[in-house]
């Protein structure tokens, strides 16, 4: 969550759906408004794999940390590079792929509604045995102090 005081609002960006779908590359990255925190826009959909064609089919997105530096909004992913496993749930027949390693991408929006791809795989996951091997994340935004940026993940 940031309060955008450009328009007078808290921002609230979470994944969009949720990976049990009948389709395909259905984790996206949706975005809710509230003057007061407690009343909240509907969820819309601001990020998608499928409106970066750049990326390939295997990725999906799981969240996003945003902050603004002077006008500019910048967006942290987790990029879920997916296994080409599918899970069929007998029930309802949706897909389920879960089988995935979460990385760092890197975006960009001037308007915090239409994002553009800064850097895919902007923190990328270490070898097998590192600690960041199967999971990268960044839990908040980066932090600044003594003139340096820090990002942790």
């Amino acid at each position: 969550m940031i309060y955008d005081s450009a328009i007078q609002q808290w921002i609230g960006y979470a994944q969009h759906s949720h990976h049990w779908h009948n389709g395909s590359r259905v984790r996206q990255i949706g975005r809710q408004t509230s003057p007061d925190f407690i009343h909240w826009s509907p969820k819309t959909v601001v990020l998608s794999p499928d409106t970066q064609p750049h990326l390939p089919p295997d990725i999906e997105f799981g969240s996003m940390r945003v902050h603004k530096v002077g006008g500019l909004y910048l967006g942290m992913v987790s990029e879920y590079v997916c296994d080409p496993l599918w899970c069929v749930n007998k029930t309802s027949g949706a897909n389920w792929r879960d089988q995935a390693r979460p990385r760092l991408g890197l975006y960009c929006s001037r308007d915090g509604l239409s994002w553009q791809c800064v850097r895919s795989g902007w923190v990328e996951n270490g070898p097998p045995g590192s600690p960041d091997y199967g999971y990268l994340e960044s839990p908040n935004g980066p932090f600044h102090h003594s003139g340096k940026t820090y990002v942790p993940y």
